[in-house]
């Protein structure tokens, strides 16, 4: 048996979350997203309240399933700073095995800034540090003896991502992917097969696709026709998540709840949907989980506040074949 059930590979950064009642919401079309936060340039503008925690879609997922009761690891790069005994703290304190740490000496530990609307939505600002350039030569010199990897955007390209891809699932080793979208390329669509699970958000599939973000039925369509991961999930925000595969389209429902900061927001639904899949849950359940995790954590300052403690009443989150 595998020492580990999941080891999370990607970023570790350290989330200064920032909040304005002064932050303005514009509506723009040259934003893919058509909106931004923006504030006067050449001011200053007052913050009504901030909130540093640990982030990175590696350490975030791994303390999400180590949550749950499973044995969790996590590859991260960190520098040798004050922060990173703040990434290390939380690992720790969460009961993530740190023994996959690459600590790089006289580097500087990934940071971001999160500016926070009044709505719950954000702008990241990223300083990827140390966290961009992991690579197969660093993986495969550690300790990797896992059922699952939960692969995060390791900071390169989709070349980059893909020789880890390939190496690990030589090894038997199952792949949950949720790629940064500079790893996304409509050229390397044969090259999903090896993905058991690959989970985007409605940016990143509009992306690959070359499809508006409005048109979600063409994107879906897209995604089961031409991507050949074994599965796709596709989170759009509160109007919920799609599970995507050959056969089958399955939409979940999400619910109203006041956001605080959607800052780990599809981390959580994807560790929550992995570990479902793990504990052998059907389609519909799995992203019930997945929703209700993220659903949680968007309620709580940061990351790692929220992670669900049950997934009981999951009945009110609706599922539909499509």
């Amino acid at each position: 048996m595998p020492q580990f059930d999941v080891i999370s590979i990607g970023a570790a950064t350290i989330d200064t979350i920032v909040k304005s009642k002064d932050f303005k919401l514009v509506k723009n079309a040259e934003f893919n997203t058509g909106m931004a936060i923006c504030e006067m340039y050449g001011s200053k503008t007052e913050l009504d309240d901030f909130f540093v925690s640990s982030g990175g879609g590696a350490t975030n997922s791994a303390c999400s399933l180590s949550h749950f009761g499973l044995k969790t690891n996590c590859i991260s790069a960190i520098g040798n700073d004050v922060f990173s005994e703040f990434i290390y703290d939380d690992l720790t304190k969460f009961g993530v095995d740190t023994q996959n740490l690459i600590i790089k000496k006289g580097e500087k530990t990934a940071f971001s800034v999160i500016l926070t609307a009044p709505d719950g939505g954000r702008t990241v600002l990223v300083y990827r540090g140390v966290s961009k350039g992991l690579n197969l030569e660093q993986i495969k010199n550690l300790n990797i003896d896992t059922t699952w990897v939960y692969l995060t955007n390791l900071g390169l390209t989709s070349k980059n991502a893909f020789e880890v891809i390939d190496y690990l699932t030589n090894k038997g080793i199952k792949i949950f992917w949720n790629p940064g979208i500079n790893e996304l390329n409509t050229k390397d669509l044969a090259n999903f097969k090896n993905i058991e699970i690959l989970s985007l958000n409605i940016e990143e599939a509009a992306h690959l696709s070359g499809i508006k973000m409005d048109d979600t039925k063409q994107i879906i369509k897209f995604l089961a026709e031409k991507v050949t991961a074994k599965t796709i999930l596709l989170t759009l925000g509160e109007k919920g998540a799609f599970y995507i595969n050959k056969k089958n389209v399955v939409h979940c429902s999400s619910l109203k709840v006041k956001v605080e900061n959607t800052v780990g927001a599809g981390d959580a639904f994807g560790s929550g949907f992995l570990y479902a899949r793990i504990k052998n849950q059907t389609p519909e359940e799995s992203l019930k989980w997945g929703i209700k995790n993220s659903l949680s954590v968007i309620q709580k300052p940061g990351a790692k506040e929220g992670f669900a403690t049950n997934f009981e009443g999951t009945e009110k989150l609706l599922t539909k074949s499509l």
